[in-house]
């Protein structure tokens, strides 16, 4: 027998396997035992830790706890104070501090970051699920991309807005036709909502409803049966929508933000376009962006990608913002990269393959599946990891006291780049930033001690510090080059640290980050400092007051 008639026999034998296949995948109960599986795949690694390797959340859940019993502790209520305002950034601000009073902290926590796991994923899928009109496996591939830069940076007010970004825009485009009055109601209450949890999500609903309605029109207006009155009550509608969030802009002490404006090299914006995608793991992560990429230029070339209305505009209206947008401005950081989760998650939620084999469409399935599995796996590893370096964290502060001031500094990466290259991975986000800085927040959850930077930026969060703390503490940043105790001024002027001067004085206790860089750590300002306890992850000292 030829080797062509083997080939052929063994197509014919694989290909009723192929169309059971496909007719069991097609089934609604299929469908849902898929979402089922990739959402309790997300979840797993919330079961490894208590506290994630996430830059921002240490911060975050020791604003949570102080908000939650703050005013009733005798020692946090004379460092804190509460300072509610208008202010578009309040998600886990308002939900979190109740759930504390029923709920461990980190407990809590974790479950608020499931909620910010699945939310974009839940909102992809269901704009997808209106958008074309049929159940689809393809939203589900925003599971691949949950795990991305900005959730390990821990902005969850931003993706909780992302997700009810896309289910409030898959509503408008639902039912905006046959109840257009419950629906503007609705949507102005929504994004009243969606102000209050971030302002990009905001805009990222009016780039979906605006972008959306346009091709609508436009779609209308070359086939010759485009009506001026149709517009003008979609206009109106919008308007009604969104007047409410405009008004509460105006209204929130967004002026009193300030600080530089800066622009990352035009490179570094092409890189950062596989941010969804970007986790510990910066080869992999960069391979599986790129490929992910190559077979979606691909399928636009062959015809097979369809797109929902206004999608094509909505992605080049982001695109373009995102080139021109700066990475930080008043005071606010990664502000260009936000755009890059909004530009994956339309991908996922506005675009749809079509035109392929049973054969192809399976081995394209099979190997997201992997990637799905293998980025997930390294998340995993890496926050298991983590807890090696909690624990040390932790023997390391058992002796700070309650109301401490701990003044906190760090061996950065410019002083060792060797040790850096070295770090456990849960420390940094390979090519982008390290996220360790904000772990010492736990002292203030854990020691109810006083740490100069927690958030407390007024047109941001509703928490201000009290004096005469305010005087040894700035609204928000990081901690400063440990040889600026030396100085007495930061080495890093980026980076405002006043706290610096006179800090002998202001300080009871110095705790150094990443002190396994430091060599000798008995001779680190012997005279000045007592030292502790330490470990690689950091050190403690005393502060002499002889």
């Amino acid at each position: 027998m030829s080797s062509s008639a083997v080939e052929i026999g063994a197509r014919d034998r694989a290909t009723p396997l192929i169309e059971r296949a496909r007719a069991l995948f097609a089934t609604r109960a299929a469908w849902w035992s898929v979402l089922a599986a990739a959402c309790a795949v997300l979840l797993v690694p919330l079961f490894l830790v208590d506290v994630p390797p996430l830059l921002d959340y240490p911060n975050h859940m020791a604003r949570m706890y102080v908000l939650a019993f703050g005013a009733q502790d005798p020692i946090l209520s004379q460092m804190y104070e509460q300072h509610w305002a208008i202010i578009p950034n309040l998600a886990i601000d308002l939900v979190m501090p109740e759930m504390l009073r029923l709920l461990p902290i980190y407990l809590a926590g974790r479950i608020v970051l499931g909620v910010t796991l699945l939310l974009p994923l839940v909102g992809a899928i269901v704009y997808h699920r209106v958008a074309f009109g049929v159940r689809s496996y393809w939203p589900l591939t925003a599971a691949l991309g949950a795990y991305n830069t900005l959730f390990l940076f821990g902005f969850m007010n931003f993706l909780l807005a992302l997700g009810m970004a896309l289910l409030a825009a898959a509503g408008w485009l639902r039912w905006r036709g046959s109840h257009p009055v419950w629906v503007t109601a609705g949507g102005a209450l929504v994004t009243v909502a969606i102000f209050f949890m971030h302002l990009f999500g905001l805009g990222f609903l009016g780039v979906l409803i605006g972008c959306e309605e346009f091709s609508s029109f436009w779609r209308l207006w070359r086939a010759g049966r485009a009506a001026w009155s149709d517009l003008l009550r979609r206009a109106a509608m919008g308007a009604v929508a969104f007047a409410p969030p405009v008004v509460l802009v105006l209204l929130a002490p967004l002026d009193q933000l300030n600080g530089r404006m800066f622009y990352r090299p035009l490179w570094h914006k092409i890189y950062c376009l596989i941010e969804p995608f970007m986790a510990y793991d910066g080869l992999a992560d960069a391979l599986t962006g790129g490929a992910f990429a190559l077979g979606l230029c691909l399928a636009v070339r062959h015809g097979r990608l369809r797109a929902a209305p206004g999608i094509a505009l909505a992605l080049s209206g982001l695109f373009v913002a995102y080139l021109i947008c700066p990475f930080a401005m008043k005071g606010t950081g990664f502000l260009d990269a936000r755009f890059p989760i909004m530009l994956g998650l339309l991908l996922f939620a506005g675009l749809r393959p079509q035109g392929s084999s049973p054969r192809a469409t399976g081995a394209i399935a099979a190997v997201l599946v992997v990637a799905f599995l293998a980025r997930t796996a390294s998340v995993g590893v890496v926050w298991l990891d983590h807890n090696r370096d909690v624990a040390d964290f932790r023997r390391v502060t058992e002796a700070v006291a309650p109301g401490s001031r701990v003044l906190v500094v760090s061996v950065d990466p410019e002083d060792v780049p060797g040790y850096w290259d070295g770090v456990p991975r849960g420390r940094r986000v390979p090519a982008f930033f390290r996220i360790d800085f904000h772990l010492p927040a736990l002292l203030t959850i854990e020691h109810r001690a006083f740490i100069p930077y927690l958030f407390t930026v007024a047109a941001k969060q509703p928490l201000a510090v009290r004096p005469p703390f305010d005087r040894i503490s700035v609204p928000e940043g990081q901690p400063p080059d440990w040889q600026s105790l030396v100085l007495g001024y930061n080495v890093h002027p980026v980076t405002a640290a006043p706290y610096l001067a006179d800090w002998q004085h202001h300080f009871d206790e110095v705790l150094l980050l990443n002190a396994g860089g430091a060599g000798d750590l008995r001779q680190f300002l012997p005279g000045e400092l007592s030292l502790v306890a330490a470990s690689d992850v950091a050190a403690l000292y005393r502060i002499r007051r002889d």
